[in-house]
C-alpha cells in the first residue's frame, strides 16, 4: 500500500512542473500503488517528479501505509486518540508543508512547541523563534519540496517519530538551493494539540 503527501504547488515552476516522471513509472507506479480514481481523478503522466491536481502537488511516499482518506475532518485529526499514526504524521506534515511554502509564520507557529529544536542540514540549530524569525525575515523561502516517510514509530499515544526523505528547492540566505536529505521529526500532543518538538535533516551522501 502507499502514503501520500500533500503539499501546495507553491513555486515559481509552470503547473507542468508538478507532474508525474515518465507514462512508464505512472504505469508501474499504478500498478504497485493501486490510487482511487475519484481520489486523485486528474492525475497526468507527463513531465518531472510529482502531480498537480487543482494546484495541490502529490508527492509518492513509501509503500507502508494508504494514503488518508479525506473525511473533511482532518484539522481535528489531532484530538482522536485512536488516530492510525501513518495517517497522523501525513496529516501534520501536510500542514507543516503548506504554512512554509505559503511563508505563512503565522501557521507554522500553531503547529511548533515552544520546546522545539530545528537542526538544519547545514549544521545550524534554531529554536522556535529564531526559526520563525528567518521566515518573518524573508532569510527562508521555500519554492517546492517531494517528500515520503519511510517509517513512522507511536511513542505512546501522545507522540511519535518519522523519518523519510525529502528533496526541497529553496533559497536561504539569498542563495538558491536544491537539497536532497534524509529528515526526522518528533510530534508529541501538548494540550490536546499536535506540536512538532524535533526537526532534524541530513544531506543525502551523492553516489
Amino acid at each position: 500500500m502507499c502514503r501520500f503527501l500533500e503539499v501546495p504547488c507553491v513555486s515559481n515552476h509552470s503547473p507542468n512542473a508538478c507532474t508525474v516522471a515518465s507514462r512508464q513509472r505512472l504505469a508501474s507506479f499504478r500498478t504497485n500503488c493501486p490510487v482511487s480514481p475519484e481520489r486523485y481523478p486528474r492525475f497526468s503522466a507527463a513531465g518531472a517528479g510529482v502531480a498537480c491536481r487543482s494546484g495541490t502537488c502529490l508527492s509518492r511516499a513509501s509503500n507502508h501505509a494508504r494514503a488518508p482518506r479525506s473525511t473533511g475532518r482532518e484539522s481535528n485529526m489531532a484530538t482522536h486518540d485512536d488516530m492510525n499514526f501513518d495517517a497522523l504524521a501525513t496529516a501534520l506534515e501536510q500542514q507543516r508543508w503548506a504554512a512554509m511554502l505559503k511563508n505563512d509564520a503565522t501557521a507554522l507557529s500553531a503547529l511548533i512547541s515552544d520546546a522545539a529544536v530545528y537542526a538544519h542540514s547545514s549544521g545550524f540549530i534554531d529554536d522556535k523563534v529564531s526559526y520563525l524569525d528567518k521566515f518573518r525575515n524573508g532569510i527562508f523561502h521555500y519554492h517546492n519540496a517531494q517528500s515520503e516517510f519511510d517509517k513512522v514509530i507511536p511513542l505512546g499515544s501522545d507522540a511519535f517519530a518519522a523519518c523519510g526523505k525529502v528533496k526541497i528547492e529553496a533559497t536561504t540566505g539569498g542563495i538558491r538551493k536544491d537539497l536532497d536529505c534524509f529528515f526526522t521529526v518528533v510530534w508529541r500532543k501538548e494540550n490536546d494539540a499536535w506540536k512538532l518538538v524535533v526537526h532534524q535533516t541530513l544531506l543525502r551522501p551523492s553516489t
